[in-house]
C-alpha cells in the first residue's frame, strides 16, 4: 500500500477548498512532458468520478548522465484540510540494507532469523524465505481486519501465528499487509535501539534530500496546514470529508509503518523515482559507469534489481490486449504495457488512492495521489496510464471508458447484495422456537488472532456501555451509502481497517443461527461538518456468521467473508465454497481483552 499523501505547499484552513499548489517543473525552455490533453483529461475524470483533488508528478532521465531528469508537475481540484501515499517499497528497501550489511540473506527462513515470527501452519512456518513473505507467497490472505488499535510491531508479528492460512506456502500470490509490518519489525531487532521509522528518514529520506517525506506529520506545526484532507465519494459523485485513519490517530496505528504510512508529495516522489530508475537501469547494464554513485550508500543496483524481479505471479492471463501478466518482486509489481516493462504500485487508505509506475528502459516515472479512496484509485490508475503513453510515446487507449464498464459491473454486485439483505428478518418478526435465542448469542466473543468483539443487540436496553454508545451514534450519525434493513444482531469490532461495527442479518427463519454480516463505518467530524456520517461497505460483499454450540455448552461464532484472499483462492472458493476463516468463541467476564 502506498502511504499517505502530502498534497500541497499553501497553508489552509479545514473551511476551505483551496486549489493544489504545483510545484516548479523543470526549465520553461525544455518541451512540456504531458500534453494540454492530458489537462483536459485530469479535469474530466475529476468531475466523472466524484474525485477532489489530484496531485501528478512526471520524471523523464536523460541518457547522457551528466544532464538532470526533466520533471513536470500537474494539479488538479481541491486539497481540502488535511492529510497522507505506499510504503512497501520503503520497507523492502530497508530490509535490502539489512541483507546488504550482513545480517541475513535473501533466502534466510523468518523463522530462524526472527524467533518472535510463527505462523500456524508448520510447514509454511518453517519453510518460509525472507523473498517469500515480502512477495506475499506465505499463504496468508489479506486479514486486514485482524489489526489491532495502538499495537506495536512486535505484538503484530507475535499474533500471525493465530491467522489462519487460505492456501499452502508458494501455492497463491495474496496480498497480506503483516508482511511488511513485520519487515519493519526487522529493524529494532536487528538494529537495536533503532525505530523501522528513524531508520528509513535517516537511511533514505535524508540521502535523497526528501525533506517533505515524514511518518510523523503532527508533530510538525508547519507541515499540518499543507496536508491534503482525506474523503468519502458518495452515490451522487459529491463527496464528504472524513478523518484521517477512521478516527484514530498515528499512535494508534503504529504497526502499520512498513506497509502504509509515509506521508509524502509529488515533489519527493520523483527523487524516488529518480534512485528506482537510476538504480535498476545500472544494474541492468554491466560495467556501466555510475551516473549518482552516492546512490550506492542507500540501497545497490543489485539490490533494487532484486526488489523488482518478479518472484510470484499476481495474475495468470493478461487482463487487457495491451498488457501482460503481472508479477511481483518485493513491494512492486511488474507486467508489460504495449511492449514496455512497466514497474508500479498502487494503494489506498480510507480517504486517499494512489499510484505509482515506472519503466527503467524508458527511463520515466509517474506519481499520481488523489484524495479519495475507490474512486481516487480509478483516476491515479487512470493517470499513470496516459502518462506513461505520453512519455514514451505509446498509443492512447482509453482506460477511464474500459474502468468504467468495471464499475458498472461492480455496482451491480452490490445492488445484488442489498437486495439479498432487503429480504432479512426483521428482530420485530417472531423468530422460530430454538434453543439459541438471539439473547444468548450476546456477550464478548474473542480470537488470539483477531481479538475481541462484542455482540450486540440493536435494541439500547440491557445494553453493555459499549453496545449502547454504539446504538446511540449508529442512530445519530447521516447515512451516506444505502442502509440495510434493521439488523438482528450489531457486532462491535473496534479494529483499524475493520468496520466499527458489522450488521448482522437473518435471512432464513429455519436457520436461526446464521447471518449474513454487511460492514458499516461511522466517521466523526471533519472539517466543517460536524454530524458523524455511516456508511456500510457493499463493495466488499456481504459476509457469513454462523453461531454454533462448541464443548459444555461454550457459544462459538464462525465467520467467513472477512479474510481478503487472492484472486486464484477466491475462485476456488466460489466453485468449493468458503471456510471458516476465524472464529470466536464467547468469553466469560471481562474476556481476554475487555472492552467496557
Amino acid at each position: 500500500m502506498l502511504a499517505l499523501l502530502l498534497w500541497g505547499l499553501l497553508p489552509l484552513s479545514a473551511a476551505l477548498q483551496l486549489p493544489f499548489f504545483t510545484p516548479p517543473s523543470s526549465p520553461e525552455s525544455t518541451k512540456p512532458l504531458l500534453s494540454a490533453n492530458f489537462s483536459s483529461l485530469a479535469e474530466s475524470l475529476l468531475k466523472e468520478w466524484g474525485v477532489p483533488g489530484l496531485a501528478v508528478g512526471v520524471i523523464k532521465l536523460s541518457e547522457d548522465p551528466t544532464e538532470p531528469p526533466q520533471i513536470e508537475f500537474r494539479s488538479y481540484g481541491t486539497m481540502g484540510g488535511g492529510r497522507n501515499v505506499t510504503e512497501e517499497a520503503f520497507a523492502a528497501a530497508s530490509v535490502a540494507r539489512l541483507v546488504e550489511q550482513g545480517h541475513f540473506n535473501w533466502t534466510s527462513k523468518v523463522s530462524e532469523i526472527l524467533p518472535p515470527f510463527k505462523l500456524m501452519d508448520e510447514y509454511a512456518n518453517k519453510m518460509v524465505t525472507v523473498v517469500d513473505a515480502l512477495s506475499h507467497q506465505t499463504g496468508l490472505p489479506r486479514h486486514d481486519s485482524a489489526y489491532q488499535v495502538g499495537e506495536s510491531h512486535e505484538e503484530l508479528v507475535r499474533r500471525l501465528r493465530y491467522l489462519r492460512p487460505s492456501a499452502e506456502l508458494r501455492e497463491a500470490w495474496q496480498y497480506n499487509n503483516q508482511m511488511y509490518a513485520t519487515a519493519g519489525f526487522m529493524t529494532p531487532y536487528f538494529l537495536k535501539g533503532t525505530r523501522y521509522t528513524h531508520h528509513v528518514i535517516s537511511a533514505i529520506f535524508e540521502p535523497l534530500n526528501m525533506t517533505d517525506t515524514t511518518f510523523t506529520p503532527h508533530l510538525d506545526p508547519e507541515s499540518l496546514p499543507l496536508l491534503s484532507s482525506s474523503f468519502f465519494t458518495l452515490e451522487n459523485l459529491s463527496y464528504v470529508e472524513i478523518p484521517y485513519g477512521f478516527n484514530f490517530t498515528r499512535h494508534h496505528v503504529q504497526a502499520m509503518a512498513g506497509a502504509g504510512g509515509v506521508v509524502s508529495n509529488t515533489k519527493d516522489l520523483m527523487k524516488w523515482l529518480e534512485f528506482l530508475i537510476t538504480q535498476r537501469s545500472v544494474a541492468m547494464t554491466p560495467n556501466a559507469n555510475h551516473p549518482r554513485p552516492e546512490f550506492n550508500d542507500i540501497v545497490s543496483p543489485a539490490s533494487v534489481l532484486k526488489l523488482s524481479s518478479a518472484y510470484s505471479i499476481m495474475t495468470t492471463e493478461p487482463a487487457y490486449p495491451e498488457t501482460s501478466t503481472v508479477t511481483y518482486g518485493m513491494g512492486l509489481s511488474t507486467f508489460h504495457y504495449q511492449g514496455v516493462e512497466v514497474i508500479r504500485h498502487g494503494g489506498s487508505l480510507p480517504g486517499f488512492g494512489t499510484q505509482i509506475a515506472w519503466s527503467s528502459d524508458k527511463r520515466v516515472g509517474v506519481a499520481a495521489l488523489c484524495n479519495t479512496m475507490g474512486t481516487g484509485n480509478v483516476v491515479s490508475d487512470v493517470i499513470a496510464f496516459k502518462a506513461l503513453e505520453e512519455l514514451i510515446g505509446l498509443e492512447s487507449i482509453d482506460w477511464d471508458a474500459r474502468f468504467r464498464g468495471e464499475s458498472i459491473k461492480k455496482k451491480e454486485e452490490e445492488a445484488t447484495s442489498q437486495s439479498l439483505l432487503a429480504t432479512a428478518m426483521t428482530p420485530e418478526q417472531p423468530h422460530p422456537a430454538t434453543s439459541f435465542p438471539l439473547s444468548r448469542l450476546l456477550g464478548r466473543y474473542f480470537d488470539p488472532g483477531y481479538g475481541n468483539i462484542t455482540i450486540c443487540s440493536p435494541a439500547t436496553l440491557n445494553s453493555t456501555p459499549s453496545c449502547a454508545a454504539l446504538n446511540d451514534e449508529i442512530n445519530r450519525a447521516l447515512p451516506i451509502t444505502p442502509v440495510p434493513p434493521a439488523a438482528s444482531l450489531l457486532v462491535l469490532r473496534p479494529g483499524y481497517f475493520g468496520a466499527s461495527h458489522i450488521a448482522l442479518l437473518q435471512l432464513n427463519a429455519s436457520e436461526p443461527l446464521k447471518f449474513k454480516g454487511v460492514g458499516g463505518y461511522i466517521y466523526g467530524p471533519a472539517g466543517e461538518r460536524e454530524d458523524e456520517v455511516l456508511g456500510y461497505g457493499w463493495s466488499d460483499g456481504l459476509m457469513d456468521w454462523e453461531f454454533v454450540e462448541k464443548e459444555e455448552g461454550r457459544l462459538a461464532v464462525q465467520v467467513s467473508g472477512i479474510w481478503g484472499p487472492g484472486a486464484e483462492i477466491m475462485l476456488r472458493e466460489r466453485k468449493e465454497g468458503r471456510q471458516v476463516e476465524v472464529a470466536f468463541r464467547k468469553v466469560d467476564g471481562k474476556g481476554h481483552w475487555g472492552m467496557d
